[in-house]
């Protein structure tokens, strides 16, 4: 079994680091949906390929994205380096969870916002006879 805490208490250090230098987001939001995003990250089959049969992870609630980018760098799919980018000036990576950066599913919004579209993926899945998960 995987050490769950260990990777979240990593995950929270980076996070915070991002947030402080970049100025941006929401530290009490990303930290509230590491301890989710670190289990379903541990089980979702990603790879850096982003192969069209991998498993999605949609997220609603946007301003959590530098926990996003850390999980999606931890995947190998964006660069651990980028993270150091985090709320630059010029940098895609913003305070908002963006799909111009490679493994966001679609732009997060409104909390919920992206639950329609996380049902559309899972029915097309589903009724395609896929066997990825969302």
């Amino acid at each position: 079994m995987e050490n769950y805490k260990k990777i979240a208490n990593e995950a929270r250090k980076k996070v915070l680091e991002m947030v402080h230098k970049g100025q941006t987001s929401h530290i009490g939001s990303n930290f509230s949906a590491i301890d989710i995003m670190t289990v379903l990250f541990s089980k979702l089959h990603l790879d850096k390929d982003l192969k069209p049969d991998r498993d999605r992870f949609v997220l609603s609630k946007g301003w959590v994205a530098s926990a996003l980018y850390y999980f999606l760098s931890e995947k190998g799919i964006i660069p651990k380096e980028d993270l150091e980018l985090f709320g630059q000036e010029g940098s895609k990576y913003i305070g908002l969870a963006e799909p111009a950066v490679r493994g966001v599913e679609a732009a997060g919004g409104a909390m919920g916002h992206c639950l329609p579209i996380a049902l559309g993926m899972a029915l097309a899945a589903k009724r395609g006879g896929k066997q990825w998960k969302t």
